[in-house]
């Protein structure tokens, strides 16, 4: 009985776990015998801590032991796992559908459109621009992209700054270039209608003439899209 009460004597307040880990005994025995101690007085509970009263007779500690610390688990911190940014592929293919939807457009824009960085869509430019099939034109300080109208040249075309400096020259300008193409395909113009006896030789140069009669279509069809964006820029269409 006597080492509790020397034990809160030193300790001033402590809980009934901290007091049974410091006498090395078991806590139901530590309470019965904090019970007995609290119904003669000599100690009270406040809190869930024990301690000495004025009745017990004990002369408290100036200098209270510590009582032993707890000791937590450490947290461990978790780092949520980076995801990379994914970038989409792209080939000049989406890139020409795109210029030949929204006219000149530069590189960040189709990069917007595309969801791709403008590293990759400048790249892939390139090959397109040096091949001729891409005309580059530079306004002020940055460079439009837009397809090539010519059969397999590169075209740098100057650049209109304002509606006020253009007139109709222009257009008359494009309407020769675009009849002179049409002239420069005589299968627009005239069918050859022969009796000829199929053969694999013969079927075969017919797909290849169909082939580039196709490119040259395409770039009709750009070429006239062109026209009337213009026209339509100057107020000659509606």
């Amino acid at each position: 009985m006597k080492n509790i009460l020397e034990a809160l004597s030193k300790m001033g307040k402590a809980t009934a776990r901290e007091m049974a880990a410091c006498l090395k005994i078991d806590v139901r025995e530590l309470l019965d015998m904090l019970r007995e101690h609290q119904d003669g007085g000599e100690v009270s509970q406040v809190n869930g801590y024990w301690q000495l009263t004025a009745d017990s007779g004990v002369k408290q500690s100036d200098t209270p032991v510590n009582a032993p610390k707890r000791s937590y688990p450490k947290r461990v911190k978790t780092t949520e796992p980076t995801v990379a940014p994914v970038v989409i592929k792209i080939n000049e293919t989406i890139l020409a559908a795109l210029m030949n939807e929204h006219g000149a457009l530069t590189t960040e824009r189709m990069a917007a459109l595309t969801g791709t960085t403008v590293r990759g869509v400048a790249s892939t430019l390139a090959r397109g621009v040096n091949k001729g099939r891409i005309t580059r034109v530079k306004k002020g300080s940055v460079f439009h992209f837009s397809l090539s109208c010519n059969d397999g040249t590169q075209v740098e075309q100057e650049t209109v700054e304002t509606a006020t400096e253009t007139d109709t020259l222009p257009v008359a300008t494009n309407a020769a270039k675009t009849s002179s193409f049409v002239d420069s395909i005589p299968q627009l113009l005239h069918e050859k209608k022969q009796l000829m006896v199929m053969t694999p030789k013969v079927v075969a140069s017919e797909i290849r003439k169909t082939k580039c009669r196709l490119v040259q279509l395409e770039k009709l069809r750009v070429a006239v899209i062109n026209q009337a964006r213009l026209q339509r820029s100057l107020g000659l269409l509606e």
